[in-house]
C-alpha cells in the first residue's frame, strides 16, 4: 500500500529488462523494514526507473510543501 517490496523490484525490473539496475535501487531507494520486510519508496523508484539513462538521486527532494506548518505557525500565536 505504501512501497514496493523486494519481489516487486524485481518483477518491475525484469518487467522493464532492468535486472542490472536492482543493487543501484537497492542502495538508494530501500529504508523501510517492516518486520522481515523491506519497503523501496515508490516515488523515488518509478522515478528512477522513468528518468533513466539519468544517475540515481534523491527524487523525493522538494516533493512536498511546507503550507501545514507556516499555517500552524501563524495561528499558533505567541
Amino acid at each position: 500500500m505504501f512501497g514496493f517490496t523486494h519481489m516487486e523490484i524485481a518483477k518491475i525490473l525484469t518487467d522493464f529488462s532492468l535486472s542490472d539496475h536492482e543493487e543501484t535501487i537497492r542502495e538508494w531507494y530501500d529504508g523501510y523494514s517492516f518486520g522481515e520486510q523491506t519497503i523501496y519508496n515508490p516515488w523515488s523508484v518509478t522515478n528512477y526507473v522513468d528518468n533513466l539513462p539519468d544517475p540515481p538521486g534523491p527524487h523525493w527532494f522538494n516533493t512536498s510543501s511546507n503550507i501545514l506548518v507556516y499555517e500552524e505557525l501563524i495561528k499558533g500565536g505567541d
